[in-house]
């Protein structure tokens, strides 16, 4: 299920600075708030304050988006982090440019992930890497989107013996992942760079258990930030602490010393039926803002992106919609 999604960051400072900082000031719940938004509408336009009515002048809204997520999925890694993903509309890379200018401001947090194996050497990943140290943009890479429930036959694939097959089970993708993170922390190591990073993005419902099944985390020292996807049915007013998965995944990724650094990559509410309940629907995103600003509880969030796409969208400032949009323009501008 491609939806919301949650990001956790363990280490701190991985993007210049402390992860926190943004919080110091009482601003905004993560460091990056922004949107995944690729088709109805754009990241373009979701990212383009609206001028007024009617929508179909510029239906959008939400504006000054900081971060991004971008799919090359069932395909191996592309040559370039400029090359189109894998999703339908086939949205510009992280680092496509057009007119001589970055699409993307290069102040946005590009979350990338893709489903296929690296060869053991690595090379697969090579051009990809060498792509990104001309990149001014901050990126996390994360391998195999979701595991819980894309490791079987037409999901994750990993490589454990030379021949790429699917993944099949939690061991499997654990191995997978740790080869993955290593050869691309080896490669920043190599070039002298730091602007990318290794996540692993979750899904929240499978850790709803009592007690959740961890065990597709990876271990602390195998990943630089741990990613989840959130969607909660529906709008009830109430915040992730009442979301038996969210509070599942929070706790196999806590980590004694880890710093339990955390963010949201997907992140979506009521999706397919937001628009019948756009008052409830802002109450639960400030419920949610609330709740995770609450001093020392998820100091170190990175990202919180709202699920903008499809069939799971806030698309235009006008009429009724104007709560949520309101609701998220304040969780951005940090209110």
């Amino acid at each position: 299920m491609t939806y919301l999604a949650i990001v956790v960051l363990l280490p701190f400072g991985i993007l210049g600075g402390s992860s926190g900082s943004a919080l110091a000031s009482g601003g905004p719940a993560a460091k990056y708030i922004g949107a995944d938004a690729y088709s109805t509408p754009t990241w373009t336009i979701a990212d383009t304050p609206s001028i007024g009515e009617p929508p179909a002048v510029n239906p959008n809204y939400l504006g000054n988006l900081q971060s991004e997520k971008f799919f090359y999925n069932n395909e191996p890694m592309p040559g370039s982090d400029a090359a189109k993903t894998s999703d339908p509309s086939h949205s510009p890379g992280c680092g496509a440019m057009s007119g001589g200018t970055y699409v993307y401001p290069t102040s946005i947090l590009c979350i990338i992930t893709w489903d296929t194996a690296t060869a053991n050497d690595g090379s697969d990943l090579k051009a990809f890497l060498n792509s990104t140290v001309t990149d001014p943009h901050q990126i996390v890479m994360a391998f195999c989107n979701e595991p819980e429930i894309h490791h079987g036959s037409s999901g994750c694939m990993c490589d454990p013996s030379g021949t790429v097959k699917p993944c099949l089970n939690s061991a499997a993708f654990t191995t997978q992942f740790e080869a993955e993170y290593k050869y691309i922390t080896n490669f920043e190591q190599a070039k002298g760079m730091t602007n990318v990073k290794v996540a692993e993005d979750s899904w929240t419902d499978y850790y709803n258990g009592s007690p959740p099944n961890c065990s597709f985390i990876v271990p602390p020292q195998d990943v630089n930030y741990y990613l989840v996807d959130v969607y909660e049915p529906n709008p009830t007013g109430q915040n992730l602490s009442h979301n038996a998965g969210w509070n599942g995944w929070v706790n196999c990724t806590t980590f004694p010393g880890s710093g339990d650094a955390r963010g949201i990559a997907e992140y979506g509410i009521g999706c397919g039926n937001e628009h019948s309940d756009q008052m409830s629907v802002a109450d639960t995103f400030a419920a949610d803002d609330t709740y995770l600003k609450t001093p020392g509880l998820f100091p170190n969030l990175l990202v919180w992106n709202i699920w903008d796409s499809g069939g799971c969208t806030i698309d235009s400032a006008i009429g009724d919609e104007l709560d949520s949009v309101a609701a998220w323009q304040s969780i951005e501008a940090g209110n």
